[in-house]
């Protein structure tokens, strides 16, 4: 019992005291921001941190608001919300002026929006709701694997550039606040606005799969 005691207190220190050699040189935290965000159909802002925990090994939240894009138009028009992501990310490399990554990612996307352009129809009366004006709430959560590189573009090497991408896939539920009992939506669309540069419509995204993708600058603050 007392080797595995001194191995695994052997072990210990060694992983404490290479860690504490990796803190003083590659340890970092950083705060990110990504400009393009403001630019998506669902608008985003919203602030990043990222801390490395391990020699290889590192976290990343961002929490964003969201809002109406100003360069879309859309039927359903949001009324604000949040967008959550967080990453498990494992450094590939040993280059400390730039490395890649690979990890997972969770997302969550709260909003609301109202509208008067759906169908609702009671299916006990077959009464149906046409034009009417309702106000909902959609939860879009989502998952998937990323791969990114992040490299300096300062002399102090505290301004550094991040570039993810990946594949995920993400499913949305929507809930209709003000329906009387009984109302359901009776068609949900999956197809896209006929014109390409608008916004998916609100009830798309239902098992649909998603790139992770982004562009942010980071400061480091170690």
């Amino acid at each position: 019992m007392r080797k595995y005691s001194i191995a695994i207190i052997f072990f210990a220190c060694n992983f404490l005291e290479t860690n504490a050699q990796y803190a003083g040189e590659e340890k970092m935290k950083a705060l990110s921001f990504n400009p393009f965000s403001i630019a998506e159909p669902h608008a985003a802002l919203g602030l990043g941190f990222s801390n490395n925990f391990t020699k290889r090994s590192s976290y990343f939240a961002e929490l964003s608001y969201v809002f109406k894009a100003p360069v879309y138009k859309s039927p359903d028009p949001l009324t604000g919300g949040y967008r959550l992501l967080m990453q498990y990310r494992y450094r590939v490399n040993r280059q400390y002026k730039a490395y890649y990554f690979v990890g997972t990612e969770f997302r969550i996307k709260h909003y609301g929006f109202n509208g008067n352009n759906k169908l609702f129809v009671n299916a006990a009366t077959a009464d149906t709701l046409k034009s009417y004006k309702y106000h909902a709430t959609a939860t879009s959560i989502g998952g998937g694997i990323v791969i990114g590189s992040i490299f300096s573009i300062s002399k102090n090497k505290k301004w550094q550039l991040e570039i993810t991408t990946g594949i995920g896939v993400k499913h949305k539920f929507i809930a209709y606040k003000n329906l009387s009992a009984g109302y359901k939506l009776l068609k949900p669309k999956f197809e896209r606005r006929p014109d390409s540069f608008g916004p998916p419509e609100i009830d798309e995204a239902v098992g649909m799969p998603y790139i992770p993708g982004a562009v942010r600058l980071r400061y480091l603050i170690r």
